[in-house]
């Protein structure tokens, strides 16, 4: 497959690896798919000697919590939007990612929600404590 018009082919995450050395922090977003445990141990597989900064982050909160029990020391974001309003018939994952019930699941370290207002459920699950220094200023833990 070649990159859009260009001659140029996707390079590997391995080369993207290499090309950047290190240089600048990387946000590793991995998709939610059917091979969640596969797509995980692979990319910890080439992450794991990577010397530079990075961090992983998912729409799927199986894929944080299996970073969590299996590579603890990588930094995990969760990623979501607001669930749709009731009427519009939002799916469970849609309510449950949303509103950030899963967190007490995967324990992100950090979240990043969508552009819009966090509703009162998500202000309410953080104060609870289901994100890692949630409130506490710039470069808390």
């Amino acid at each position: 497959m070649k990159l859009w018009g260009t001659g140029e082919g996707i390079p590997l995450f391995q080369e993207v690896l290499q090309v950047v050395n290190g240089r600048v922090p990387l946000i590793v977003e991995l998709k939610a798919g059917s091979h969640n445990q596969e797509l995980c141990q692979k990319g910890w597989a080439i992450l794991k000697d990577y010397a530079g900064p990075y961090c992983i982050e998912s729409f799927d909160p199986q894929i944080g919590r299996w970073f969590k029990k299996n590579a603890p020391g990588v930094l995990r974001g969760q990623l979501t939007n607001p669930p749709k309003p009731l009427w519009q018939r939002p799916t469970w994952q849609e309510i449950t990612r949303g509103n950030l019930l899963t967190n007490p699941y995967n324990r992100p370290q950090f979240v990043a929600y969508g552009p819009d207002p966090k509703p009162w459920t998500t202000r309410w699950v953080g104060a609870m404590g289901a994100i890692r220094g949630w409130g506490k200023k710039r470069g808390g833990t």
